[in-house]
């Protein structure tokens, strides 16, 4: 598998392997919650904090995805921690910069890595149907597009991948296994256009209704919980 076939397969990992389900359908303000306290374990004590986002969203993601999930998110997340950490060194090697340590070097990893992580698994618990349904309060023209990204999407990807298979066996050069699989997604998009005709031509008046998971609210909930005991850990004993 190309490069670029590599970094698509993650993506469509990272963000559509599972449907409207899991994460995606607990309460918008529990994973506002999560996202505040766990910004602030990681800017409160970048260090342990960093290890604990690291584990922690591992054993979420293990418990609402999969292990594959956790795979495709950490190595995304590897990608621009390697690239700092391996920039901050070299750099500082030539002169150009400060000059660090491997230690240094393996702690902007860790930090890079972790802020990235977290960042991924906000990002995938974002549910498209709830983001409507606020998007019809506020400006109901606008509500569809959240639906229409996640059906377009994973198709763009899921084609991509197909064209790049393609053209490993035919052994043609990747750039130009590109403009066919552009060119497919667009089609795609117009067929998708077509279909709905009449929800893009006409302004919803109601929301969809979504029920919310109770498995997956108490797992979340319990996410908080240590975050909670891990901060109020980290003022005792600081």
């Amino acid at each position: 598998m190309s490069l670029i076939g590599a970094l698509v397969n993650l993506v469509y990992k990272t963000f559509f392997l599972v449907g409207e389900s899991s994460y995606r359908r607990t309460p918008t303000p529990l994973k506002i919650v999560f996202t505040i306290i766990s910004l602030g374990i990681l800017f409160y004590n970048p260090y342990m904090g960093s290890l604990v986002i690291l584990v922690l969203i591992s054993i979420l993601g293990g418990f609402g995805y999969s292990d594959k999930w956790v795979y495709a998110a950490l190595t995304l997340s590897s990608i621009p921690g390697i690239w700092y950490a391996l920039t901050a060194y070299i750099l500082g090697l030539a002169g150009l910069t400060e000059s660090i340590t491997l230690i240094q070097a393996f702690w902007i990893y860790i930090r890079t890595t972790a802020i990235s992580y977290l960042i991924l698994f906000i990002a995938s618990i974002i549910s498209p149907t709830k983001t409507a349904n606020i998007l019809l309060r506020i400006k109901r023209e606008a509500s569809t597009i959240p639906l229409l990204l996640w059906r377009i999407t994973p198709y763009g990807l899921i084609t991509t991948m197909d064209s790049l298979a393609i053209g490993r066996l035919k052994k043609e050069r990747t750039k130009t296994r590109i403009a066919p699989a552009i060119a497919s997604l667009i089609e795609y998009g117009e067929l998708v256009k077509e279909i709905n005709y009449y929800r893009l031509t006409c302004v919803p008046k109601y929301p969809i209704p979504i029920e919310n998971s109770l498995k997956y609210t108490i797992i979340l909930l319990c996410g908080i919980i240590i975050e909670v005991a891990i901060i109020a850990y980290m003022l005792l004993y600081p």
